[in-house]
């Protein structure tokens, strides 16, 4: 079982999604396009496909010829009904590639919001039955609305759409759920977009943060391994 990750951003790994996918059998092979990597053109070598964040917007993924490389192929792994994945930036991404709206927040969701199953997600493959509130980490300034036909899963108060299905198995989710405690922490040391939004209180949002993960890294990991378990078992038919 071979899957294709694409990697937008240096600081947006794989991650847990990755752990799982390779403790659960699956080979997970790494493009890093925004490092001269080619963004592949054919699915044809990969079960299915996991498209990653990164501080780009999918608003002006227009004017990026990467990102609509990754758009591209990202309809043609829907086409090939082999199950798409995609996080934070993937999930827009995803939105874009079937003509979805993306715009920007009036502020920035930063921290693990408590998301709800919604109604249509009661009986999804991936999150059915999972607990909730659902914790992950958001970070990110854009949001979006739904492609036509998609089926809303998750949803959350500062961003309605947090999870959707297209077809049988092509999904986006806004959170981070792929981001282990380590990747977190490298964010937030290395990133500048809080400092850009809250100024002189971002040392506060990053302790607010910080003690977040110590509250919810064990939920968020188990969303992580649930749903790309069952992701991966879409994958396998």
């Amino acid at each position: 079982m071979r899957i294709l990750a694409i990697q937008n951003y240096p600081s947006t790994p794989v991650g847990a999604v990755g752990e799982v996918l390779e403790q659960s059998g699956a080979r997970v092979d790494v493009a890093h396009v925004y490092d001269r990597d080619p963004v592949p053109t054919d699915p044809d070598d990969y079960h299915g496909l996991v498209v990653l964040g990164g501080a780009q917007s999918a608003a002006e993924a227009d004017n990026d010829p990467m990102l609509n490389s990754v758009m591209d192929l990202i309809r043609k792994f829907h086409a090939a009904d082999r199950p798409v994945m995609g996080i934070c930036l993937g999930h827009q991404l995803v939105v874009r590639a079937f003509d979805g709206p993306v715009h920007r927040l009036s502020g920035f969701e930063f921290g693990f919001s408590p998301l709800a199953t919604a109604k249509a997600g009661e009986n999804d493959p991936l999150v059915a039955g999972l607990a909730t509130p659902h914790r992950m980490m958001q970070w990110h300034e854009d949001s979006t609305g739904l492609p036509d036909g998609a089926v809303h899963i998750l949803a959350g108060e500062t961003t309605p759409i947090q999870g959707f299905r297209l077809g049988r198995a092509t999904y986006g989710f806004q959170g981070h759920f792929e981001a282990t405690p380590a990747i977190l922490e490298t964010w937030i040391k290395g990133s500048t977009s809080p400092q850009r939004h809250f100024g002189e209180r971002a040392g506060i949002e990053f302790e607010r943060v910080r003690r977040e993960i110590g509250e919810h890294a064990v939920a968020a990991r188990a969303f992580a391994e649930n749903v790309t378990r069952r992701w991966l078992g879409l994958v396998r038919g």
